[in-house]
């Protein structure tokens, strides 16, 4: 039989999106419990209600700050936006809460240091809205950080992992002009006559010298001194509140967003480089490959997280049974202590692994799950914020 050659790629491009669509597939049967088990322990969105027919700011719980502009929304199917909007928002400032969300920071491969993630959702009467193209919605996010950072956008995988994709937009902090600080008037001394009878036997002891004087204060001037006073503590409290949050930055679209910077080593490498880092003598490498070996045969899968202490940096691996290629972080950054914190369930119980290891020195990890309960996991799971 003869194929024509023009079809070999369409063909070879259909074997291996089937290949992956089945390999995606059996991932997710098999981590069904692990992704049950996390959705469990994640932290549940802010739902937020504010009107639809004028613009108006809102506030998230840890300083989120979003300016709602109905005139910048629209729903999905194209009717007309209701009485009011849903915001749906998620405030990820650490480390195990974007854990248990599947939001490692890595990018293409590339490791990032991150500056806090969020989720931003709206809807109206039940239908999905979404910005309409050639607006924008102006988000102020929590300030977490003095480091140059950048704004990345969430897509998550067919197994639910999110990616983060670099845009060239870059947070700035606020330019805010301070006040000055009021001067108290200066204190002006002034002569009051008091006559040594009209104090009794309380002057005996003073200067018989009936001139007596006393320090004080124009009344007036420290009266406009007190309220210049309080009109400047009450900016100062302003600005401290102003200065917790970036520059409004315009959302184009709604969904995941990451404030981050590339890791050093990471910040120009090329697509991939997590996969392909170099690997020299373990004590010399700034990155180095760390090796998982379950010890659970009955487990079908699980999750393994790692944190640098010391290093804003998220990663994390999916085991299941039935994958083929090693259970192995690839590049791992060796300048830090790292925390590994491992979850696992079954229809009977929920599993955890933790431990410290010094990447320098150790190149394998055998994690032996051991039954705990949700709250036990959450608590070890802070451990990564550490």
């Amino acid at each position: 039989m003869k194929v024509n050659i023009l079809l070999l790629p369409l063909l070879l491009g259909i074997c291996l999106i089937s290949c992956k669509s089945g390999k995606d597939s059996l991932a997710l049967e098999q981590l069904k419990e692990v992704n049950a088990l996390a959705a469990k322990l994640a932290d549940k969105p802010q739902i937020l209600t504010t009107a639809s027919n004028k613009k108006t700011s809102i506030e998230g719980k840890k300083g989120t700050i979003i300016h709602v502009d109905p005139e910048a929304l629209e729903t999905v199917d194209g009717s007309p936006l209701g009485k009011s909007i849903d915001v749906e928002l998620l405030e990820m400032t650490d480390l195990s809460s974007m854990a248990l969300q599947n939001a490692p920071t890595v990018s293409d491969g590339r490791l990032l240091e991150t500056g806090g993630a969020y989720y931003l959702g709206m809807s109206s009467d039940g239908k999905q809205l979404r910005i309409k193209s050639g607006k924008s919605i102006e988000v102020e996010f929590p300030k977490l950080t003095d480091k140059e950072m950048n704004l990345f956008t969430g897509e998550k995988d067919p197994t639910g992992k999110i990616n983060w994709k670099p845009s060239s937009k870059k947070f700035e902090s606020k330019d805010i002009p301070m006040p000055e600080k009021p001067k108290a008037p200066r204190r002006k001394k002034v002569k009051k006559t008091v006559r040594g009878g009209e104090l009794g036997a309380l002057l005996k002891y003073m200067s018989m010298d009936s001139l007596q004087h006393k320090e004080t204060m124009d009344d007036e001037a420290y009266k406009a001194y007190l309220k210049r006073k309080k009109l400047y503590d009450k900016r100062m409290q302003e600005i401290e509140k102003l200065k917790r949050t970036y520059q409004a930055q315009a959302l184009l679209r709604l969904g995941w967003v990451n404030i981050d910077y590339f890791a050093a080593g990471f910040d120009d490498a090329p697509v991939g480089q997590v996969d392909e880092a170099p690997v020299g003598e373990i004590d010399e490498a700034p990155f180095t490959k760390l090796e998982f070996e379950i010890q659970n045969d009955s487990l079908l899968g699980a999750r393994i997280y790692a944190a640098g202490l010391g290093g804003n940096y998220l990663l994390a691996l999916d085991y299941w049974k039935g994958q083929k290629q090693d259970c192995v972080f690839r590049s791992i950054p060796t300048g830090f202590m790292v925390q590994l914190v491992a979850i696992s369930a079954d229809e009977t119980a929920s599993y955890l692994f933790e431990t410290v290891i010094d990447p320098q020195k150790t190149r394998k990890v055998e994690i032996d799950f051991a039954i705990s309960n949700p709250d036990e996991i959450k608590k070890q799971m802070a451990k990564l914020d550490r």
